[in-house]
């Protein structure tokens, strides 16, 4: 984490009702991008974004609805989900998991377990199977951090502030939609 904390990155966070987008980026690239208009700058504009909304199971709880992230990136994402909706829990999406996303999930509950608190899913088309019928015991958990991570004001300070220095209003709302749309353009090369 404090790679992150240490660096320009900074996190937006973009609401749509109780729905939200979070995404780690590099302010210095989108400064970059309207300055050049080079596309190749907006390659190395998003580090990773998890989209995440409420449960229909429970109001304690939000699903992963997609994540993708620059390498080594992927669990601080989830962390840092988890830092922005405390108290409340996270989990895996109920209709479809990555194969990388099952990792991560199964490295938390295999070797991280201490560090969040879990309740478990309940429920007959809300419990994750294999394919023999087994049920997944790390994607059939909600998970919340024991203690927030220390880095979540700092990325989000370093957002308000980057935005805070554009003046103008309409520049602004063009960065913030270039960022989104870039997010959602990097989910969904990642996902080929």
């Amino acid at each position: 984490f404090e790679d992150i904390k240490k660096s320009e990155m900074a996190l937006k966070v973009i609401k749509n009702g109780d729905q939200a987008m979070l995404v780690l980026y590099r302010p210095s690239a989108l400064i970059k991008y309207f300055q050049t208009w080079e596309q190749e700058v907006l390659d190395q504009l998003v580090v990773g974004m998890i989209n995440l909304v409420p449960s229909e199971q429970s109001n304690k709880i939000y699903e992963v609805k997609a994540i993708a992230a620059e390498s080594g990136y992927g669990p601080t994402l989830y962390d840092i989900a988890m830092s922005y909706i405390a108290p409340k829990y996270l989990m895996a999406d109920r209709k479809e998991v990555s194969d990388a996303a099952r990792r991560v999930w199964a490295h938390t509950f295999e070797n991280r377990l201490g560090e969040y608190d879990t309740i478990e899913v309940t429920g007959e088309n809300d419990v994750w199977k294999d394919k023999e019928g087994k049920e997944i015991p790390s994607l059939n958990q909600a998970y919340r951090l024991k203690k927030k991570l220390p880095i979540y004001p700092s990325v989000v300070v370093k957002d308000k502030q980057f935005f805070a220095n554009e003046r103008d209003r309409n520049k602004r709302e063009e960065m913030l939609s270039t960022l989104e749309e870039q997010a959602w353009v990097y989910f969904r090369d990642r996902m080929k």
